[in-house]
């Protein structure tokens, strides 16, 4: 069995809240460093152990050395993944790519970019450099794992150098189920459908980097797409950026775009994981700052946030159709379940 978020205040002293808690930047309760490992356990699982070696307080001093460990490995791994950033930079440089997600998010927002460890790369152009950005990357010897359908949304690719490195490229946002997306038509890939229009994107970024408002947004709708099976480390991720956005600007945009349902969930989640604390990883938290009164947050997608999982486990699958249902990505069955 999980452990939703929802069961977090309910049961202080399992691990799983006293993960949450260290987040929080609340010590450990009393009675609970007998439960370390598991905390450690947990920690890892959601990616966030080397970050607790800087912000978590009042750490037993074999905790403190454990998660030390893992910190020092967190950037040994960082050393090789950027590198391969700065290599698959390099062979985009002058084709407008944007770096997003963990890689910008590494280097941006965290005091030191191991305490942000990284999976993959991901990397989006707009649709109109397609031709060119694939015809560098085959030069420097990328390697495309599986032939793409015509109107893809994003590339999976292996850097030619280190195989452990995972590059995924996109050119856009799968559209949520109801929602009209954006296209491409105004250039030679017209059947590109996106939730959000990348040429925008593109437009309005900062250097390599997406706009904080755009960046939140897309935060939110990776978390959807992903149905909330996303480790505590995003969610210290979604409060960096919460903390850099105007939310009526990310508001307007999601309400343009019709993705205000994930948009809200991403909100409520935050909400729920810094509860009274203010604080979630080390960021300061104005969750007053929330304008909630423009926000679509159905009875659905509030259920679905309590049902975060906090045990490091692989979600149910009964928690994952909620999620799809909150978001309508799914019509619900008729009857009793």
């Amino acid at each position: 069995m999980g452990f939703a978020l929802k069961l977090a205040e309910r049961r202080p002293k399992a691990p799983e809240a006293a993960l949450l808690g260290l987040l929080r930047g609340v010590p450990l309760l009393p009675g609970t460093e007998k439960s370390w490992p598991e905390v450690c356990a947990l920690a890892e699982a959601h990616l966030v152990a080397p970050l607790l070696h800087a912000v978590a307080p009042d750490l037993p001093a074999g905790a403190r050395e454990q998660l030390g460990k893992l910190r020092t490995a967190a950037q040994a791994e960082w050393r090789w993944q950027q590198s391969a950033l700065l290599r698959v930079a390099g062979a985009l440089e002058g084709t407008g790519v944007l770096v997003i997600h963990a890689g910008a998010y590494a280097e941006d927002f965290y005091p030191a970019p191991e305490l942000r460890p990284i999976r993959e790369l991901d990397l989006l152009i707009a649709p109109s450099r397609t031709f060119s950005t694939l015809e560098r990357l085959s030069r420097k010897g990328y390697r495309i794992e599986e032939r793409p359908e015509k109107g893809w949304l994003a590339l999976r690719l292996r850097d030619p150098r280190d195989a452990r490195v995972v590059v995924n490229l996109r050119r856009g946002f799968a559209p949520p189920a109801g929602s009209r997306p954006h296209d491409a038509s105004a250039g030679p890939e017209p059947e590109v459908k996106s939730a959000l229009a990348v040429g925008g994107l593109c437009l309005r970024a900062e250097g390599s980097r997406l706009h904080p408002d755009d960046a939140i947004l897309v935060h939110a709708l990776a978390l959807a797409e992903d149905e909330l099976r996303a480790p505590l480390l995003a969610v210290v991720d979604l409060a960096h950026l919460f903390r850099r956005c105007d939310p009526s600007v990310v508001v307007g945009r999601a309400r343009k775009a019709k993705v205000l349902p994930q948009l809200g969930m991403a909100f409520l989640l935050l909400e729920r994981c810094v509860a009274a604390a203010r604080r979630f990883g080390g960021v300061d938290v104005d969750i007053a700052r929330i304008p909630r009164v423009h926000l679509d947050v159905s009875p659905e997608i509030d259920r679905a946030v309590d049902q975060f999982e906090l045990s490091g486990e692989p979600a149910r699958a009964g928690a994952l159709t909620q999620v799809a249902r909150a978001l309508r990505l799914v019509a619900p069955r008729k009857g009793v379940e």
